[in-house]
Order: structure tokens, then sequence, then C-alpha cells
């Protein structure tokens, strides 16, 4: 689902925009790569996307090697940033918060590793880090369980929202976070 948090100026003020992906153990890889894809088709003079790390670690493993209990090998992405103070991201490995950018788009996409994020304690900070991201960003979207973890850092309240089907069907989200307007026959 796509969302525009706030009625912002035009998105064609200033280009290009740079779009963070977060990636946590256990992203869906399809969840990013289509929409990434289609994205990607507006050429890099509008859009830059950058792979933020959740964990400091640039390979970050997807949910196929998370359900092949592995640990190694299997498709992976190489995060090239990490999250820095005030919802900004820097460069991975010895990026200083003065080298850090405000991205425009924030994109969280699902999978299993969404569940881990929604049920801890914030130890690494991601939801406390995504509330302050969405303040700068002048868009905010998400794929399947992306849209709970965007829930359960509270940038949802008020709004409707969907998620993955048979996690709503459980009534995880719902559970969760009830100030969501959670829509479950929507797309």
């Amino acid at each position: 689902s796509l969302l525009s948090l706030k009625p912002r100026r035009a998105f064609r003020t200033q280009m290009p925009r740079i779009v963070a992906c977060l990636l946590f153990p256990g992203f869906e890889l399809l969840d990013v790569a289509a929409p990434l894809e289609l994205l990607g088709a507006v050429g890099q003079e509008t859009l830059q996307f950058r792979y933020v790390t959740t964990t400091g670690g640039e390979n970050v493993h997807s949910s196929l090697m998370e359900a092949s209990g592995s640990g190694q090998g299997g498709p992976r992405l190489q995060a090239d940033f990490e999250m820095a103070p005030d919802g900004a991201i820097r460069p991975l490995g010895g990026g200083r918060n003065e080298d850090a950018i405000r991205p425009n788009v924030l994109f969280v996409p699902g999978g299993v590793g969404t569940r881990r994020l929604v049920s801890g304690d914030d130890e690494q900070g991601v939801l406390s880090w995504i509330a302050d991201c969405v303040q700068h960003c002048e868009i905010v979207f998400s794929v399947c369980t992306g849209s709970w973890v965007l829930a359960r850092a509270g940038v949802l309240d008020g709004l409707e929202a969907t998620s993955n089907k048979a996690v709503l069907r459980l009534g995880q989200p719902q559970r969760d976070r009830p100030q969501v307007m959670w829509q479950a026959s929507a797309r």
C-alpha cells in the first residue's frame, strides 16, 4: 500500500529523490524486487535507491534463508546505508553523522522477519528510527506485513491500512495496534 502521510510540496521540485528501502533479516525478496523494479523505470535522475540495514552488517538475508534455516548462502541483498539519528541514513561502515542524509521516500517490505520487529522491545531502535524518518519523508509505502511494522512504529494511527490477509485473519496487527483502521479486504 502507498501512503502519503501529509500533504507536501510537489514531488518534482527536487531531484533525485532518495528512496530508503529498509532491509532486516527475514525480509521477503519479492516484496523488495517487484516495487523497486517498477520504480526503477523512472530512472536514476529521478529516484536513487538506498538499501538501509537494521543490523549494521552489509549482507542481509531474505526470508528464504530464514525458512531454510541454513543461515548461509542463498538470496541476500547488500546494504549500502545504515540508520542514523533523527531518521536519517548514512553510508555503511564508518559513515559519520555529518554524512547522514534524509530520504524523501521510505519503503518497508514484508517477510517473516517483520514478526521480530513488531514483537520485540525495539532494542535496535528500528521502530523509533522509522517514526523519526517518516517525519521527514514525502512518501512512505510498504508491501505486505511491512504495514504492520509501520503501524507498530505508530505512524499509521488513525489511517486505513491493510496487510497480509492471513496475518489479518489471525488478528495480530489489529490487537497489536488497534489505533489503525485495518482493512481486511483491501489490496
